[in-house]
């Protein structure tokens, strides 16, 4: 991940967190374990039959990691077990935050409010738990304290990653397992916003200008072209 506040800055993860200020000829961990670090499941993959080396079955390893745009040293990291951490001083001490009661999941995505700080979503998933029910998370106060968003997200779908739109406060894209979303009230209600778009998972959601582009599973990446129609339903007229 390349520091937002500073291009001589790439963080990465592993369970813990590594930072480099010269390209990677040097690291530095900025962080304590921050998975369970359940050992009985570290073993190889794919063992006893052959060992899987691609890296498909590792475990207790941070899944993803983001930093804000709007603070400098503010970062977010969840993890494959389940756990979620925040930084609010690049990374000298972290603060364990998941949601009370979270149990044992992939945290999927994070992402940071552009719009105001210490609003931040996290979209967690259970499948291979068998458990399909929509996770998501979010929080006003740095994780402080969470509130589920899955109004109007059916019963036996979840999202997989949420994106808040970088012009409108409060407008929310949520990718799922078998289609699309979007809230234009930070989450309170979502509606199905599916289109021409294929019945199929949505991996990511990025924005490029003002084109909003998302991935698949197996079906390309598909865009939005020009989303202003959809901002400016949400824009409220000054007075």
């Amino acid at each position: 991940m390349l520091r937002l506040h500073d291009p001589k800055v790439i963080y990465h993860a592993a369970q813990v967190v590594f930072k480099t200020m010269d390209g990677g000829l040097t690291w530095s961990k900025i962080s304590t374990d921050l998975t369970r670090n359940d050992t009985l499941k570290q073993d190889l993959g794919g063992a006893p039959i052959t060992n899987e080396g691609a890296g498909g079955e590792n475990y207790n390893t941070i899944s993803y990691l983001i930093e804000s745009t709007l603070e400098k040293g503010v970062m977010y990291a969840g993890s494959d077990c389940g756990l979620v951490h925040v930084t609010r001083d690049g990374g000298n001490s972290w603060q364990a935050i998941a949601p009370q009661g979270l149990e044992e999941c992939l945290i999927n995505s994070i992402d940071v409010s552009p719009h105001a700080a210490g609003t931040a979503y996290i979209a967690a998933t259970r499948y291979k738990f068998n458990d399909f029910s929509n996770m998501c998370f979010k929080t006003t106060d740095y994780g402080k304290t969470w509130s589920k968003i899955n109004q109007g997200i059916r019963s036996d779908d979840f999202i997989r990653v949420i994106r808040e739109d970088k012009k409108v406060k409060n407008l929310l894209y949520g990718g799922a397992e078998r289609g699309f979303y979007i809230s234009y009230d930070g989450g309170n209600q979502w509606n199905l916003f599916q289109l021409n778009l294929p019945v199929v998972p949505i991996t990511d959601i990025a924005f490029a200008d003002n084109d909003l582009v998302v991935s698949t599973a197996g079906r390309s990446f598909w865009i939005l072209d020009d989303i202003s129609a959809i901002q400016q339903t949400t824009i409220k007229p000054e007075r």
